[in-house]
């Protein structure tokens, strides 16, 4: 039987989708914003509520099954919380990655070593994240605090590894470490290493449609 794309089914599918996904980010909204509940508490009610809600819902409108096996929502529930774990175990994998890098390339940089750090949901979303952060003044800091925490444990690291200027060995191997995120599944994610050497350079300039340009980061500056 033959069923077009936009049947019944789909409607009621997508329908369901996006009811569960409003009340699961509404539940960690409010857990989150209102009630002052950890991130993953409140981000680990959104997914269990909102999957378990899909998951019936979906079983009786759009499915029609009458299958009452407490098996299959054991299953179910199981598979999201492994995928969960999975993600909250991944700050460590980022941190042994971005310590890799640093050991294995950043005494060919030019030490003391500004370093962008970009995370999302793909590598190519990584890499501008990545370039992003290397553009921020140095001294700022990830506007959210735990971003904000893990860019002060990575700068302290690396300067625990002891690189030093020009790579002579030394406590100052980096001025500074800045972190760009981006929203993601947590089944995934993409990790990017950008690095500007001791001589580090930022400007801005801007250009209208006309290509004039305005360099308002510099003065006395002329093309």
């Amino acid at each position: 039987m033959k069923h077009h794309i936009l049947d019944k089914t789909f409607w009621v599918y997508t329908a369901i989708a996006v009811a569960c996904w409003c009340v699961g980010t509404g539940l960690m909204f409010l857990l989150y914003n209102c009630l002052h509940v950890g991130y993953w508490i409140a981000s680990a009610c959104n997914y269990l509520v909102g999957g378990t809600m899909s998951y019936f819902l979906n079983r009786k409108y759009t499915f029609h099954s009458h299958d009452n096996r407490l098996r299959l929502l054991a299953k179910y529930v199981l598979h999201m919380v492994v995928c969960y774990f999975v993600s909250y175990s991944l700050a460590p994998v980022v941190t042994k990655f971005v310590l890799d890098v640093m050991t294995s390339y950043g005494l060919n940089a030019c030490p003391p070593l500004l370093v962008g750090v970009g995370i999302g949901t793909s590598v190519e979303v990584a890499a501008l994240q990545s370039k992003k952060a290397l553009m921020r003044r140095i001294g700022s800091h990830n506007p959210n605090p735990k971003a904000a925490k893990m860019e002060r444990l990575l700068e302290d690291g690396i300067n625990a590894i002891g690189l030093g200027p020009q790579g002579l060995r030394g406590k100052n191997s980096v001025l500074g470490v800045n972190i760009e995120n981006s929203a993601r599944h947590p089944s995934v994610i993409g990790v990017a290493v950008n690095v500007g050497c001791w001589s580090h350079r930022r400007g801005h300039i801007v250009f209208d449609k006309e290509l004039n340009y305005t360099i308002d980061s510099h003065s006395e500056v002329d093309f």
